[in-house]
């Protein structure tokens, strides 16, 4: 009889592995990687080096997500082209093993089935405005929605049909309900 290891033990040493990662603890997410600005700080708000609310260009008023992106773009001039360069812009990415497509733009889910033909309604998480069926302007940079990510007020909401946009003035939702929405106030989230 030999040392054969049985399949249980390997399942066994499997679980110990995913455990073990399990509680190790998390790393600092960061933007632009190793060494950059941390994402957020501890309790749960966006690190930032500067009080945006005593800035000039975002004391608004505004009447658009676009107009606050284009107000953002003022100072983070390169922003807008860092996020069309990742996958939660383009929804897509190439697999180093097979080097083929992959994401929403060329699969289905499980969570919102497929993007093709119901693009206004994915973008209401998507970050960014406009997105209304395949013509859609990927390189518009007033295109990025920067409140999708940076709100730090948790009052900013998109409208789920309204291809990526919030609503702009009070409405009823759902229609026939008789509650009215109102719209987010975009020069206090800016």
């Amino acid at each position: 009889m030999g040392t054969r290891t049985s399949g249980w033990h390997r399942w066994v040493g499997a679980a110990l592995i995913i455990a073990a990662s399990s509680l190790a603890p998390a790393s600092t997410d960061t933007a632009g990687g190793a060494g950059g600005v941390p994402v957020a700080a501890a309790g749960g708000k966006a690190a930032s080096t500067a009080d945006h609310s005593k800035f000039k260009e975002l004391q608004g008023p505004f009447k658009t997500g676009p107009e606050v992106t284009k107000a953002c773009l003022a100072c983070h001039n390169e922003a807008s082209h860092q996020v069309m360069k990742s996958v939660h812009w383009t929804w897509e990415a190439i697999s180093p093993t097979t080097g083929k497509k992959l994401g929403k733009q060329h699969a289905a889910n499980n969570f919102c089935g497929s993007i093709l033909s119901n693009e206004p309604r994915c973008t209401s998480c998507h970050a960014g405005y406009d997105w209304k069926d395949k013509n859609y302007d990927f390189t518009k940079q007033e295109n990025v929605d920067c409140l999708a990510c940076h709100d730090t007020t948790a009052t900013y909401k998109k409208v789920p049909t309204d291809a990526g946009h919030p609503l702009y003035e009070p409405r009823e939702m759902p229609k026939g309900s008789g509650k009215i929405v109102q719209p987010p106030d975009l020069t206090k989230i800016a």
